[in-house]
């Protein structure tokens, strides 16, 4: 068969067997391409914890609208994996649902405090003024004018 691109002609070229060692690091070499190539187009950074430093864990799963989505700060007590730590409760947890908190500590070992949130709590007054009521009329509905009971 004749078409502007004729391949009939051409020879094969001959390719030695790659040994599995071989294919492996090839392979290899492909995905850490790849690997560079997307995580450079997203803009990704690589994530890295101290052992010793307080992370709150994400919770997995659908949470109530009044429910805090991260848990309490947790200690990272060692590295088991490259992105996977264990936490002072005993579990492991991989580095994707972290989010780190600051602590500074003041004096002794366990008294610590929080350096980047500021929590005030607002209680009611029992003297504060309130607002004042008005005694203006609640407009009526259209809908209710021509309803007879």
């Amino acid at each position: 068969m004749c078409t502007k691109l004729h391949v009939a002609a051409c020879p094969l070229q001959e390719s030695k067997p790659l040994s599995s060692r071989q294919f492996a690091f090839r392979v290899r070499e492909k995905q850490n391409k790849s690997k560079a190539y997307i995580d450079h187009k997203r803009e990704a950074t690589a994530m890295s914890f101290q052992c010793g430093s307080y992370d709150r864990v994400r919770k997995p799963g659908i949470l109530r609208k009044t429910h805090c989505k991260f848990s309490r700060p947790l200690r990272v007590v060692e590295q088991k994996g490259q992105h996977t730590y264990l936490l002072s409760v005993g579990c492991c947890w991989n580095a994707s649902y972290f989010a780190p908190v600051s602590f500074q500590e003041k004096g002794g070992d366990s008294e610590l405090s929080l350096l980047d949130l500021d929590i005030t709590l607002t209680t009611p007054q029992a003297d504060a003024p309130t607002p004042p009521q008005t005694d203006q009329a609640q407009k009526i509905p259209e809908w209710s004018k021509d309803f007879v009971l």
